[in-house]
C-alpha cells in the first residue's frame, strides 16, 4: 500500500526535529521499530548506522521509540541510550529516532520488536520484517527496482474477506496523520518462515467464544495456499507440480526425509498469525490466509486431473507356507530399528505386507494393493543389517518368502498445482 505523507510527531537525534515522510522522497526508507526495553534492539543500532553510511543519501533509516508513553520513555533516556552505545563502539549513532507518535504505532501492527517497515522510493510499503533481513543485499535490491523475497515477510491483505468483489478497505488520512477507530487497521494476517511456537499469541476468541483469528506454526506453504481453495482440497489427490519459481518448487516438493538437518526442516516450515478488527469464521480467516500467501510468495493455479501413478500388486505363492505360525502370544518388533532383529509372531500376513511396502518401498511408488486376501497369520524374522538397496535382490528375497511383487500403472485423481497460467490453459484443454 501506499505510505501517507504522515508527519511524525516528534524527532530527536537529529536538527531537523519536524519531518514528514515526503522529507526522504526518492529514497529508501527503513523504520527500525524499538523500545527502551528491547536490549536486541539497542544491540542493532551500529549495524543500522553502518548501512546508514554505506548507502548514504539513497537510504534512510528511522529509530522509531513504539509506545514511547506506554514504555515510559522519554528523551532524555534515549539520549543516554546513544550516548551508551557511543562509548561502547567508538562512534556515534546519528539517525533521527522518533518518540511519542500514537498515530504511527497505531499503524504499524506489530506485537514484538525489532519489527522493520520498509518504505521503497516510491513511497509503498514492501516489507513488514523481522530485522534480520535488514542486510546490504536487501538494500541494495530494492535500490535497484528489484522484488525481494524476505525471509521474514509479513503482509497485510487490506481487503474485506467476505466481500465478493473484494474492495479494499478504506484507510482514511487527516493532514497525514492515520485516525483511529473505523478507519484503523482492520484485518492483519502476517506469515512467517519457520517454528515460531514461542512468539505466536495463540488467543484469537472474547469471552462470548467469538473467533477474532488463528496462529498456526510448523506448516507447510502448500497448506497456506489450500486453505483459500477447499473446492481443491476436499478430499485426497495425487498432487503434479507444474512450477517455474525455483523457491516454490523448492518449497512444494520438499518431503522430510530421515536425517534432515533441523535447519533444513525449519527452511521449508511456515508460520501464521490471522487477526481480525471484528468476528471471522474459518473460510474467511482461510481466505486472508491464501491471499496473504499470493501476495508474498505468488499465485498458484489449481486443477483437478487424472494421473498415471505406479503400484505395487502383492501376491503370494506356495512359499507363503513355511510362514505359518507356530502360535504364541502376538509380537510385532518389524518398526524397532535399534533391535539386533525385527520379528512378527502369530499376526497377520497383512501385517508383514505393510512392513514390506512403507519401509522397503517408501517412496517407490503410492501405494502397495494388497490382493492376497490371505487371513493366515504368519512368523517371521528380519535380521537388523539387512540390506534392501538392490530391487532385483530384494524382489527375490521376498519371493522366496512366498511373497510377490507385481508393478502396475493406474490411472488415479489428481490435483495439478502450477504457477504457469499458460500450463493451466493447456491442461484446460485437454
Amino acid at each position: 500500500m501506499q505510505m501517507p505523507d504522515h508527519e511524525f510527531a516528534e524527532v530527536i537525534n537529529t536538527a531537523k526535529t519536524k519531518q514528514r515522510i515526503s522529507d526522504y522522497k526518492g529514497k529508501l526508507i527503513i523504520l527500525d521499530v524499538w523500545n527502551r526495553g528491547c536490549s536486541s534492539c539497542i544491540q542493532l543500532f551500529p549495524h543500522m548506522q553502518q548501512l546508514q553510511e554505506k548507502f548514504g543519501a539513497q537510504i534512510q533509516i528511522l529509530l522509531v521509540n513504539t509506545k514511547t508513553k506506554l514504555s515510559k520513555d522519554s528523551k532524555e533516556n534515549i539520549l543516554k541510550i546513544l550516548d551508551k552505545v557511543e562509548e561502547r563502539i567508538g562512534n556515534p549513532i546519528g539517525l533521527p529516532v522518533v518518540l511519542n507518535d500514537e498515530a504511527l504505532d497505531a499503524f504499524i501492527p506489530t506485537r514484538g520488536v525489532p519489527y522493520e517497515v520498509w518504505i521503497d522510493p516510491s513511497g509503498k510499503v514492501v516489507g513488514l520484517t523481522h530485522a534480520d533481513d535488514v542486510t546490504e543485499e536487501n538494500i541494495q535490491k530494492i535500490l535497484n527496482g528489484e522484488q525481494v523475497k524476505f525471509a521474514n515477510i509479513q503482509y497485510l491483505p487490506w481487503t474485506e474477506p467476505n466481500a465478493k468483489d473484494r474492495h479494499l478497505i478504506p484507510i482514511i488520512f487527516k493532514n497525514g496523520s492515520i485516525l483511529d477507530g473505523d478507519s484503523a487497521v482492520q484485518f492483519q494476517c502476517s506469515i512467517y518462515q519457520g517454528r515460531l511456537a514461542n512468539y505466536l499469541n495463540m488467543t484469537r476468541t472474547d469471552t462470548s467464544n467469538n473467533i477474532y483469528g488463528e496462529t498456526s506454526t510448523q506448516t507447510t506453504l502448500l497448506s497456506l495456499y489450500s486453505r483459500g481453495y477447499p473446492e481443491f482440497f476436499k478430499e485426497d489427490r495425487v498432487n503434479v507440480f507444474k512450477v517455474k519459481n525455483p523457491f516454490l518448487a523448492d518449497q512444494l516438493t520438499y518431503s522430510q526425509k530421515p536425517g534432515d538437518t533441523q535447519e533444513e526442516i525449519d527452511r521449508h516450515t511456515f508460520s501464521y498469525d490471522v487477526f481480525s478488527a471484528r468476528p471471522i469464521d474459518w473460510q474467511q480467516s482461510g481466505i486472508m490466509i491464501k491471499d496473504a500467501a499470493e501476495k508474498c510468495f505468488g499465485k498458484l493455479y489449481f486443477k483437478n486431473i487424472t494421473t498415471p501413478q505406479k503400484f505395487l500388486v502383492v501376491t503370494t505363492n506356495s512359499q507363503i507356507s513355511q510362514l505359518a505360525t507356530k502360535g504364541g502370544e502376538p509380537k510385532n518388533s518389524l518398526g524397532d530399528s535399534l533391535s539386533v532383529s525385527r520379528r512378527i509372531q502369530n499376526l497377520p500376513l497383512e501385517e508383514l505386507i505393510r512392513f514390506i511396502g512403507f519401509e522397503q518401498y517408501a517412496g517407490q511408488v503410492a501405494d502397495v494393493l494388497d490382493s492376497t486376501n490371505n487371513k493366515m497369520k504368519v512368523d517371521f524374522t528380519l535380521l537388523k543389517d539387512f540390506n534392501a538397496a538392490n530391487k532385483t535382490s530384494l524382489l527375490a528375497f521376498w519371493k522366496s518368502k512366498g511373497i510377490e511383487f507385481h508393478e502396475v500403472v493406474k490411472n488415479v485423481p489428481g490435483l495439478l498445482i502450477t504457477d504457469d497460467p499458460e500450463i493451466l490453459k493447456l491442461a484446460n484443454k485437454l
